[in-house]
């Protein structure tokens, strides 16, 4: 996302392996570049790899959805969790979501782009833990604050999430070009 959206004022990852892979088009990212630290062992990697990353704790769902940014950010094991959380904790809303389709086949051979490892990517069961955790954690949590979250369809993969609307990218670009001109 960091790469299509450059205007963008946050990247988030909790995964190590991506701030080390890709530092040097993280280091040109002119936003704020968040790690949601899963522990304390990846941090020195990651602050080698980018030296101005903010590290941030993560937390399990056992200790709950962080209400407090001091409390460290919700984590799973996709990185759209703690994205999610943080921009709850800073009262974002809407929320527009792009890319989370959770889903395997369709014109595609699964969700992940070419930039992803093969390696990196995940069957279907792990897709299905990820949409469980949008749907049944994330999303709870998101009504409860009262955060209207819309999930743009991607349109080479439908997305398998449900707990949120969906509209397509044309509508999700008008919706933007409205706003940017103030009506």
């Amino acid at each position: 996302a960091f790469m299509a959206g450059p205007m963008a004022d946050i990247f988030i990852t909790e995964d190590e392996r991506f701030i080390t892979r890709f530092a040097s088009q993280l280091r040109e990212f002119a936003g704020v570049k968040v790690f949601a630290s899963p522990d304390e062992a990846y941090v020195p990697r990651v602050r080698a790899a980018l030296p101005d990353v903010v590290v941030m704790p993560s937390r399990g769902k056992e200790e709950g959805w962080s209400w407090r940014l001091d409390d460290g950010l919700s984590m799973s094991s996709n990185s759209a969790i703690p994205a999610l959380n943080l921009i709850d904790l800073l009262g974002a809303s809407p929320i527009y979501v792009l890319g989370l389709d959770c889903r395997m086949g369709g014109p595609t051979i699964s969700n992940y782009h070419s930039a992803y490892p093969a390696d990196w990517a995940v069957g279907s069961g792990q897709l299905d833990s990820f949409r469980s955790d949008f749907e049944h954690w994330a999303a709870v949590h998101l009504r409860a604050n009262k955060r209207e979250v819309v999930n743009v369809v991607n349109p080479a993969c439908e997305s398998a999430i449900t707990c949120w609307p969906k509209i397509s990218f044309a509508e999700f670009a008008q919706r933007l070009t409205t706003a940017a001109d103030g009506v």
